[in-house]
Order: C-alpha cells, then structure tokens, then sequence
C-alpha cells in the first residue's frame, strides 16, 4: 500500500490517544478517495491542461476574478492548522487541508478551463491559480505523506518550501516535469475461502453408533499430537468396520457443536459417488 497511504490513513483515521478498528478495506477506500481521487487528480488535470496549452509551463496569470479570490482565501489556513497540530489534533488538520484540495477541485470543475481556448488570458490565470495551489499543498500535506508532497512540488517544477511559504503568491514560476499517477487505484484482493480452513488428516480409532440418532457415528480421531471426538452422518452409509482405522481429512478449526446432544470438536469432510 505505500507508507504514505498508511500514514495518512492512521493519522486522518485515529485520533491521538485513542483506539479505532483498522481494516484493509477502509484503507483501500481512504486511499482511493482522499489521496488518488481528490489530490492525484487534481494534480494530474492541471499538469495535463498545461502541458497541453502552455506547454509545460505555469502561465503568467492576467486577471484575477471572483472564483480566483474565493479560492486564495481557502487556502490561507496555515493559523488554523497550525494551531490543530499543536493540540495534537492532527485528523482535524487533515480535513482542513483536505476541505482546501476539494476546494481546488470544485474551482476546476466550475471554471472548466479544458473550454477556454478562445479566452487565453482567462485560461493562464485558472491554470496558474491550479499550480500555485498545488505548490501550496505540497507544503500543507508534507508532515503527512512526505514523499508524496516532494513528488507534487517536483512535477510542478517547484523546491517544496518551508509553512512560510505557504502563501499564495502571484509570480510563480516554473516547468512541469510529464504528468505522473501519484496514487493508483487499490482493489481489496478476494480471500480464497479455503486458505481459512484448517485442514488435517487423521486415523479413525474408535466408531460407535450415536445412542439417539439413527444416522450418526461417534468417533474417536488420531491427529497425531491429540485425539478429537466427532459426530458424523455416516451410519447409513458405511458399516463401523468401514469407517475404523481410515485416514480421513478433518477441518479442525471449527468451535465445538453439538450434534443430538453429543459434542463434535470438527468436521469430517466426505463426498458421495
């Protein structure tokens, strides 16, 4: 899974000094939205976007309008995240950060800048107000998934700075490297039900019939290092000198059951032809 996706995952999902269930799934699916749906496409739109209209380099942006400055706004919260850390409350500073990235993709979506190849001004500021929001984010999201957030501040051509500079700034300049996937999808990988049974092979030494069931043996298996007692539908199959002294295959990892009143302590697996 990557140690960044788990350490986000961990640090989003637990709270410091608490306890929570930790599941393959739910990092699978933290994984997915957070950090390849939210930030990797973001980040991989507006590198494609620019290297497609600017080739490959951060636009000089021209005029700054409504969507613009609501966005700049989003991202000023280095004080408050600041202040989360310090308390450590750093699940509470994830979604800040994250609130400013899911901020980045709706302004994406809203302003559509792949249908503004006729407004080349307004297409410069929308994709420099992406970049410059990326820069930003690879400084808000170092602590949590560092090798990540040097990736972000390499592919848009930038030293991945210190928290002060995690400022929105008008003149950035730089050359994107080629668009590359941060985080691939993540499937939960099927579990073979048979890895989860335990099977053994033992020697039946003991039949008997069940003293109310017409259709049940006791026996007493050999495992080798103990002996099981079990209560098989057998009888109306095999005669007692069938069954004792055949090796059989028994799945040992079952909790104990009681069959008719008799404790069974597994299953004997057996096939009719």
């Amino acid at each position: 899974y990557g140690a960044d996706a788990v350490r986000y995952f961990l640090m989003k999902e637990i709270p410091a000094g608490e306890h929570e269930d930790f599941t393959y799934e739910a990092l699978v699916e933290r994984t997915n939205s957070d950090l390849a749906d939210a930030l990797g496409n973001l980040l991989q739109r507006t590198m494609v976007l620019i290297h497609r209209s600017f080739n490959g380099k951060i636009p000089s942006p021209v005029q700054f309008e409504r969507e613009e400055d609501e966005l700049v706004k989003a991202s000023d919260i280095l004080e408050e995240t600041n202040k989360l850390m310090d308390a450590f409350q750093w699940h509470k500073a994830i979604d800040k950060i994250w609130a400013f990235i899911r901020a980045c993709n709706k302004y994406i979506n809203d302003t559509e800048p792949w249908k503004k190849k006729d407004e080349p001004d307004r297409l410069a500021t929308i994709l420099y107000t992406l970049a410059e929001s990326l820069r930003i984010i690879a400084i808000y999201t170092w602590p949590f998934i560092p090798a990540t957030a040097e990736r972000i501040a390499e592919q848009i051509g930038q030293k991945r700075g210190t928290f002060a500079d995690a400022k929105f700034c008008k003149d950035t300049k730089g050359e994107l490297e080629k668009p590359e996937i941060l985080f691939k999808k993540l499937e939960i990988k099927e579990e073979d039900p048979f890895s989860k049974i335990n099977l053994k092979v033992g020697k039946v030494v003991n039949v008997s019939e069940h003293p109310t069931a017409d259709r049940l043996y006791i026996l007493e298996v050999d495992l080798g290092v103990e002996k099981r007692q079990l209560v098989a539908g057998l009888r109306k199959h095999l005669a007692p000198n069938e069954v004792e002294g055949k090796h059989i295959i028994v799945v040992t990892n079952l909790k104990p059951a009681k069959l008719k009143g008799v404790e069974s302590n597994g299953m004997l697996l057996a096939a009719e032809f």
